[in-house]
């Protein structure tokens, strides 16, 4: 098997078992892409998913970060009498 043959076999795997199906994967549409190596792609699809977990981790603490900050806003508010 040839390394563009897994290469391409790889691209439709990880197609196909993306949750988010809109969402293209670390550019596969991109003209580089077929100049990857098998290695190159298994190493992308696990970059992938680690800068995926670690987005959804920071948003999370965004979160948080903006509750806090309207809780001490309202707070602030009360204290000095505009609310």
């Amino acid at each position: 098997m040839s390394a563009a043959t897994r290469g391409a076999e790889l691209q439709d795997h990880h197609l196909r078992t993306t949750t988010a199906p809109t969402e293209e994967p670390f550019g596969l549409s991109a003209p580089w892409t077929h100049h990857a190596t098998p290695e190159e792609f298994e190493r992308l699809a696990r970059l992938h998913s680690r800068i995926q977990r670690k987005e959804k981790a920071l948003a999370s603490m965004r979160d948080e970060r903006a509750a806090i900050m309207r809780r001490s806003i309202r707070r602030m508010r009360r204290a000095t009498g505009k609310d």
